[in-house]
């Protein structure tokens, strides 16, 4: 008794093109979804001087990516969270 399996090689082909593909289309999904809450992040913090405005930055690194929406000036964190003297006003 044989068994014989059709359009085996047709899906090791697609495998391989997926260990190719999989990992920059990740990589893509990744710079989009940081640079959309970035995009979102400039409409709506709050400005002043435009100083905080302008440190809103991205990075997508590492094999598996990983991605960051980041904030340059070290007074970011109390415009964001609020003090006891200072209400919040959440940007990112």
């Amino acid at each position: 008794m044989n068994i014989e399996i059709q359009g085996l090689g047709s899906l090791i082909d697609v495998f391989v093109k997926a260990k190719v593909e999989l990992p920059k289309n990740f990589k893509n999904a990744m710079t989009n979804s940081v640079n959309h809450i970035r995009d979102y992040s400039l409409k709506i913090v709050p400005v002043r001087t435009g100083a905080l405005k302008k440190s809103i930055t991205t990075a997508v690194t590492g094999q598996i990516p990983e991605g960051r929406v980041m904030v340059g000036q070290p007074y970011g964190i109390y415009v964001e969270c609020g003090t006891r003297k200072m209400r919040a006003q959440p940007y990112i």
